[in-house]
């Protein structure tokens, strides 16, 4: 009989994404964020103490992908970054991790395991 753990359906830990967290306490952050890249699918959660400096129409003209809200109350915007978009795209990984205040590598069990809940808004796509 087969374990539980090996007939289990798991991604491959090169499939799971970083998530970055970028401060969003004011209205200029925006101008550090760099349009996301052509043909990439980059998805964006905002916390509750972010929604007013991180409108929805804004990061969609910048290429992202608004998925939903955060369960939190700082101002942090957190991106949700496919791997393949890193390894693609490593001018834009650096601006972005210039102004990022925390990246979260998700293909580490305990990592997945305390971003539980922002996978689920990223993954769901929890609307706002």
């Amino acid at each position: 009989m087969a374990s539980p753990r090996s007939t289990a359906v798991r991604r491959p830990a090169a499939a799971e994404p970083l998530l970055a967290d970028l401060p969003a306490h004011h209205a200029g952050w925006l101008d550090d964020l760099p349009p996301c890249p052509a043909e990439a699918e980059v998805t964006v959660a905002r916390s509750r103490g972010a929604m007013a400096h991180a409108p929805s129409d804004a990061l969609r003209a910048l290429g992202y992908v608004p998925v939903g809200t955060l369960p939190r109350e700082t101002a942090v915007v957190q991106l949700s970054i496919p791997r393949e978009v890193l390894a693609a795209h490593p001018t834009w990984w650096t601006a972005v991790l210039a102004t990022a205040v925390a990246v979260w590598d998700t293909a580490l069990g305990p990592v997945a395991l305390a971003r539980a809940g922002d996978l689920c808004v990223h993954r769901d796509r929890v609307s706002d």
